[in-house]
């Protein structure tokens, strides 16, 4: 998973002025794409 994404969850919770805040639902289906994506990629590279 891309640090960045984690970042901006992690301040999300601990500093929510700073970013714009979404629910967990929007989080989830952000984190889970990402690691579509990602196993996608390793596929296709074989």
């Amino acid at each position: 998973m891309p640090f960045s994404m984690i970042f901006a969850f992690m301040f999300s919770i601990f500093a929510p002025k700073l970013l714009e805040k979404h629910t967990l639902k929007i989080y989830a289906i952000r984190f889970t794409s990402t690691a579509v994506m990602i196993w996608v990629a390793m596929q296709l590279t074989r």
